[in-house]
C-alpha cells in the first residue's frame, strides 16, 4: 500500500507560535509544531502497522527535495521506530508544483539538500542521530530516443503537467516497490498538498477533492484481480489527521 502525506507546518505558516530561522525563503523548515506532527504520524503509523497481521516485511520512505518534507520524513521514520531503517530517499518525482505563483525560478538546484555546504542541525533527531538521505529517481526509456528521462517539474509547470508528474510517478512506484510484493511493502510518500490533491483526483477523479491538512494520512490500498491478472487501486484513507490531535493523545 502507499501512504500519501503532506509535510508538517511550515515555519511561515502565520498560525506558527515560534520563531524558526527561514534561511530561504523558497524552502523554509518545519515549525517546532510541525516537528511534532511528523514525529505523532510515525507512532500512528507505527501503532496502525502493529496492529496488521503479518505485517510489511519493509517500510520505504520517500520524500519531495523540499526541506519541510525531508525533516517532516526524517522526524515520521523516528517514530516508525524499528519499522525503519533509517534511510529516505529523495525524489524530485514528488516535489512541489514549480508555479510561477511560487517561484521566480527553477529551486530545484538550491535548495537546502542540495548545497554544497549543507547544514546538518535540519536533519538531525533530538538524540543526535542523523537519518541517512539518499537520492533516488525513476529514469524511464524515451519514445522517440534511447535515452532515459526522469519524471521531474520543469519551470514553469501547469497544473496538468504537475498531475502527469504525480500520475506517473505512481505508475513507477507501483511497478518498483508493489507489483510483486503488495502485502510485504508500504510505501511512504512525504510530499506537497497539490501532490496529494494530484494521487486523490487521479483515482477519485469524480469526487471534489479535500483541501489537504499538515501531516494528514491518505491511504492508497493495492488489490490483485486474479482474473484480470491486473492490480487495483482504491483509496481507503483520505486527508486523515486524527493522529496529530494533540490533547487527545496526552
Amino acid at each position: 500500500m502507499i501512504f500519501a502525506i503532506r509535510h508538517g507546518q511550515r515555519a511561515d505558516d502565520p498560525l506558527a507560535k515560534d520563531l524558526v530561522p527561514i534561511e530561504l525563503e523558497f524552502d523554509p523548515p518545519l515549525s517546532k509544531n510541525g516537528i511534532l506532527q511528523a514525529k505523532l504520524t510515525g507512532i500512528y503509523m507505527r501503532e496502525m502497522i502493529e496492529r496488521m497481521k503479518g505485517g510489511p516485511k519493509k517500510v520505504i520512505v520517500l520524500s519531495s527535495p523540499f526541506l519541510r518534507c525531508i525533516q517532516t520524513a526524517i522526524n515520521l521514520a523516528d517514530g516508525l521506530a524499528n519499522f525503519h531503517k533509517e534511510t529516505i530517499y529523495i525524489c524530485d518525482e514528488i516535489a512541489e508544483i514549480q508555479k510561477t505563483k511560487f517561484f521566480k525560478k527553477d529551486v530545484l538546484p538550491d535548495l537546502h539538500f542540495r548545497q554544497e555546504k549543507m547544514d546538518l542541525k535540519y536533519f538531525e533527531l533530538p538524540d543526535g542521530r542523523v537519518i541517512n538521505v539518499k537520492e533516488k529517481s525513476f529514469l524511464k526509456k524515451s519514445s522517440s530516443t534511447t535515452l532515459y528521462v526522469k519524471n521531474a517539474p520543469m519551470f514553469p509547470e501547469a497544473i496538468n503537467d504537475c498531475f502527469l508528474r504525480f500520475k506517473k510517478a505512481r505508475k513507477n512506484i507501483t511497478q518498483k516497490y508493489l507489483k510483486k510484493s503488495l502485502n510485504d511493502v508500504i510505501v511512504i510518500l512525504v510530499t506537497h498538498s497539490i501532490g496529494v490533491q494530484c494521487l486523490i483526483h487521479e483515482l477519485e477523479p469524480e469526487k471534489e477533492i479535500p483541501q489537504i491538512d499538515y501531516c494528514s494520512l491518505t491511504q492508497i490500498n493495492h488489490k490483485v484481480d486474479v482474473n484480470r491478472r491486473e492490480v487495483s487501486e482504491e483509496i481507503s484513507l483520505k486527508n486523515f489527521i486524527d493522529h496529530i490531535k494533540i490533547k487527545e493523545r496526552e
